[in-house]
């Protein structure tokens, strides 16, 4: 499989499964966890960090954004693109910064500051940016959390930030709905926003409410996405010290954060809008997942499904997967984008590793789905008596060298030879011994999923 990116290619040697649940069972998982996309140490050496990602389509491309990073590279938003959603445009050290400008209410990055979790929409012209910041008038011992707005004509940026949060905190110690403080407090706030746009056209926003009984929250926005519209509404009340997946064993209390929503298509769903959320410690990514809650409209109707497990956690060399939210990839179809640490390598300098999946939906349930196979195929004789065949072989799913089986004639004859891509996904064939007529071949691209193989493509050769 092919996996370039500023001309740097490495190919994944970890297949990585998460074993199904038995049937019945409320929280059933997923089959695996795929490679990363973009990440620490997966296209070289350099650092490569992806926290709280999200990605928004747009002519063509897809803008993905990040969480600060601090350092010699330090950005404040992290913003890459991709035709794809596999070679990424950054460069080598760190992306571009979507948001130069420090907020004029928030704490700058050489001062304690920080600045999580961007989500961007287009509306009312423009793109909209809500992000986490820490609010200057709070000590950056005990940071209060604000959410802020950007706007920008480009999905690049520059994003202008307003001169004052969006808001701070809810204000409610738990009852909902709610309203909206614009006053920071101490170890206090709002944190984590991602945007969703509804089949109807109208715009939420869901946030983490800190010190709250209910952590999630969502509210209605305006359609220029700079309001809100009505009061705030809170999901899935957890109490602190609840014996369940989402316990923090190094903070000593429950911890629901990153919510995000996607909307299940599926004709006749009972609750069809899903709220996908992080729990645990992040931290410590063995006690870190992503479960989700299901709701019958995007503020309302809502039951908390992942009560005995995450549905995506810690296996193999992915730790920690979190940070999950929706976009509309190819085809038009619900992916998400989410986080993991490389096992081994947490809280150590080389940061969190971008993930892009495909869903579907099972029962209500989201499913990270498989992908087939692409390539190509090209076919020539160039001597008396040869074959040759060449191409491609790409397979998302898993990031390992390509497996092609060439068929004689038809995508279901005779089996003549297999071949292994090499690191850039290309492969080739050579038959020395063919007879002086045309040759027809076809090449089948196996996928490790266990789906059919997938036809690259035949090529009828005149052999001399």
């Amino acid at each position: 499989m092919r996996r370039s990116i500023l001309g740097v290619v490495v190919a994944f040697v970890s297949l990585l499964t998460l074993g199904p649940s038995p049937a019945g069972a409320t929280t059933p998982q997923e089959a695996r966890l795929r490679p990363p996309a973009y990440g620490s140490n997966i296209h070289g050496d350099q650092l490569r960090n992806w926290a709280d990602p999200s990605i928004v389509p747009y002519n063509g491309r897809y803008y993905a954004y990040s969480t600060h990073q601090t350092g010699t590279y330090a950005r404040q938003i992290m913003v890459m693109s991709s035709p794809n959603l596999w070679d990424w445009n950054a460069p080598a050290l760190a992306p571009q910064d979507a948001m130069p400008q420090t907020p004029a209410w928030a704490r700058s990055l050489n001062n304690g500051g920080a600045f999580w979790a961007p989500s961007v929409v287009r509306a009312g012209g423009q793109f909209v940016m809500y992000f986490a910041a820490r609010h200057k008038n709070v000590s950056s011992s005990t940071p209060g959390w604000c959410i802020g707005i950007a706007t920008s004509a480009n999905p690049t940026g520059p994003f202008h930030p307003r001169s004052t949060p969006f808001f701070c905190r809810v204000a409610s110690n738990g009852n909902t709905p709610a309203g909206f403080s614009g006053t920071p407090g101490a170890n206090k706030g709002a944190l984590d926003p991602q945007v969703f746009r509804a089949p109807n056209g109208n715009l939420y926003l869901y946030f983490k409410a800190l010190d709250n009984l209910r952590q999630l929250w969502g509210v209605r926005l305006s359609a220029d996405g700079l309001r809100h519209v009505g009061p705030g509404y809170g999901f899935a009340p957890l109490d602190s010290q609840a014996n369940t997946w989402e316990y923090s064993t190094r903070l000593q209390f429950t911890v629901m954060e990153n919510p995000g929503m996607v909307f299940n298509p599926t004709p006749g769903a009972n609750r069809p809008y899903v709220l996908l959320y992080a729990g645990g410690e992040w931290q410590i990514p063995d006690n870190y997942g992503t479960g989700y809650v299901a709701c019958e409209t995007p503020l309302s109707g809502c039951t908390r499904l992942t009560t005995d497990r995450p549905w995506l956690k810690s296996r193999g060399a992915n730790a920690g997967p979190g940070g999950a939210s929706a976009f509309i990839g190819p085809g038009g179809r619900p992916w998400i984008a989410f986080h993991t640490y490389e096992a081994g390598q947490i809280m150590n300098g080389n940061g969190r590793r971008l993930h892009v999946e495909p869903l579907r939906f099972a029962a209500g349930k989201p499913r990270l789905d498989s992908r087939r196979p692409t390539g190509t195929i090209r076919g020539s004789s160039p001597g008396a008596g040869e074959v040759h065949l060449e191409g491609t072989a790409d397979d998302p799913d898993t990031g390992r060298e390509g497996v092609v089986r060439i068929r004689k004639d038809t995508p279901t004859g005779t089996l003549v030879d297999t071949v292994t891509t090499n690191a850039a996904g290309n492969w080739e064939f050579d038959d020395d011994s063919r007879p002086a007529n045309d040759q027809r071949y076809c090449a089948m691209a196996v996928d490790d999923n266990g789906l059919s193989d997938k036809l690259l493509g035949c090529q009828t050769i005149t052999v001399s």
